[in-house]
């Protein structure tokens, strides 16, 4: 049988006065989440040389990454905190399972409470590896309706998650990203020709607004 592991190790600046607040939220956190039969997921201490950080630290390898941010967010809400903050995590395996080791990252927004963006290895690899083939692929086959659009009768969603670059790279086409985490260069008509004929703006293709980005931002 094999366990896997979330893993990571951060350092949240809370401001020196507010280590133990930091600490009290921490411990309301985790008796709201054990009152649902939840685990928090990490654990909270203060570092011994950081004196205006709190410590937070997966316990035992069964981190919760969702968790930590939800608890960082807190922390913002509570003491003001703006600016950027992040963390990287590990994920491992007891046994050498293909699917048991990655990782990630995630970028917070502190003041505005929000994630800005967010690193997935397994994403990023088949990205690359698979960079080549994609650029062969048709449009038609990238944009293809998905198998839980399909199962709602729902034929107007497609595979794309998001525009995230204009034409800069490629004059004429747009860089979606498909629900696979693959990035493709689409043609701007058509991306107008599929919102034509699901009578809804380039934008809202989707469940959720396509995200449109300047190229680099």
């Amino acid at each position: 049988m094999a366990d896997y592991f979330t893993s990571f190790s951060v350092l949240l600046p809370v401001g020196a006065g507010n280590i133990e607040a930091a600490l009290a939220l921490y411990a309301q956190f985790e008796q709201e989440l054990e009152a649902d039969d939840q685990s928090v997921g990490f654990l909270a201490g203060q570092d011994a040389l950081n004196s205006d950080a709190v410590w937070l630290w997966d316990g035992n390898g069964e981190g919760d990454p969702e968790n930590l941010i939800a608890y960082a967010f807190r922390c913002a809400e509570a003491f003001g905190l703006t600016g950027l903050w992040g963390f990287h995590f590990s994920l491992s395996c007891s046994c050498p399972r293909l699917d048991g080791f990655g990782g990630g990252a995630q970028v917070l927004d502190l003041g505005r409470r929000e994630s800005v963006d967010w690193l997935d290895t397994g994403h990023w690899l088949d990205e690359k590896l698979n960079a080549g083939e994609a650029g062969a692929a048709s449009a038609e086959t990238i944009l293809q309706p998905t198998v839980e659009a399909q199962d709602r009768n729902d034929h107007s969603q497609v595979s794309m998650l998001r525009v995230v670059a204009d034409d800069a790279e490629a004059p004429g086409c747009v860089t979606v990203e498909n629900a696979a985490g693959q990035r493709f260069p689409v043609p701007i008509p058509l991306i107008d020709a599929i919102a034509a004929s699901t009578a809804q703006p380039a934008t809202t293709l989707l469940d959720q607004p396509i995200e449109r980005r300047e190229h680099g931002a």
